[in-house]
C-alpha cells in the first residue's frame, strides 16, 4: 500500500494533507478517473462480448 500511495503522490493523482496522514484526490486525479468511467461506459462496455452466446461452426 505505501508503494501504491507513493507512485499516484509522485504522479499527481492524491495529494497529502499537511499535518497529517491522510490523502485526498488531487485535480488531476479526479479528471483522471472521471476519463476512465466514460471510457468504460462508453467504449468498453458497449463492445464487450460476454453476454452474446458463442457460436462455434
Amino acid at each position: 500500500m505505501t508503494y501504491d500511495l507513493r507512485w499516484l503522490r509522485l504522479h499527481g493523482l492524491i495529494e497529502r494533507i499537511p499535518r497529517t496522514q491522510r490523502n485526498e484526490i488531487a485535480d488531476l486525479g479526479k479528471r483522471v478517473a472521471l476519463f476512465y468511467t466514460k471510457v468504460n461506459a462508453r467504449v468498453l462496455r458497449p463492445g464487450n462480448p460476454v453476454d452474446e452466446p458463442h457460436i462455434s461452426w
